[in-house]
């Protein structure tokens, strides 16, 4: 067993594209927090992602996004595999060699996923999943586990009110509920509620991505 295990379990997720202005506006909520790299191998000096250069970065995605110009997998799962946390005492940083680390939570932190949604040919309707090749980019999945064990120590944590992690996760829904609307699609006569949300200043945009059009599928406004 290496030096530092953690087990996480009942994680609650929320799939959303929110619109620039509203993200910052989370962004201001959500303070005082930093973004940490866990998806991947880092070096000492790599700068820091900051709010600024996110949103930067957020505004040209929705652009390409509602102009159906090609997104570029690795810059999206770069860019939206995030986590978000108010120290860096949240993580365990893993040595390795050539002076490079990993980063772990080894509390319960906000973790993002790029989404994607797809088509699935057993039922006919959207599923999610990590965004990759024929799968439409639909935002972040923000995710929060509510429980951890510390497997060195036999100890199980079950994270609730007065943890600051688990008050901006609460801070994120909140939010969320106030400002956004579950997605709803019609194919025909049928019409489907879906548990991914949107930002509501988008919605007049929705119906023009290629994706929806070319499965015959209508954005109810």
């Amino acid at each position: 067993m290496s030096a530092f295990e953690i087990c996480f379990s009942g994680t609650v997720t929320q799939g959303v594209l929110l619109s620039v202005e509203d993200l910052a506006a989370l962004f201001k909520e959500l303070e005082p927090f930093e973004f940490y790299n866990v998806s991947s191998v880092q070096t000492h000096h790599e700068p820091k992602m900051t709010s600024d250069d996110f949103l930067e970065f957020y505004q040209r995605y929705l652009e390409a996004l509602f102009s159906n110009q090609p997104l570029v997998e690795e810059e999206i799962r770069k860019m939206f595999s995030w986590a978000i946390a108010s120290s860096k005492e949240a993580f365990h940083r893993q040595e390795l060699p050539s002076s490079r680390f990993l980063l772990k939570p080894k509390r319960a932190v906000i973790q993002w996923q790029p989404l994607g949604l797809f088509i699935s040919s057993l039922d006919k309707k959207i599923h999610t999943k990590t965004f990759a090749k024929q799968v439409q980019s639909f935002g972040v999945k923000w995710s929060f586990a509510h429980i951890y064990e510390i497997k060195q120590e036999h100890k199980v944590v079950e994270v609730g009110p007065g943890d600051p992690e688990w008050e901006k996760f609460m801070v994120f829904r909140r939010f969320v509920r106030q400002n956004t609307e579950p997605l709803q699609l019609r194919l025909g006569s049928q019409r489907e509620v879906y548990p991914f949300r949107f930002s509501s200043q988008l919605k007049s945009r929705l119906s023009g991505i290629a994706f929806f059009k070319e499965h015959q599928l209508e954005v109810v406004l």
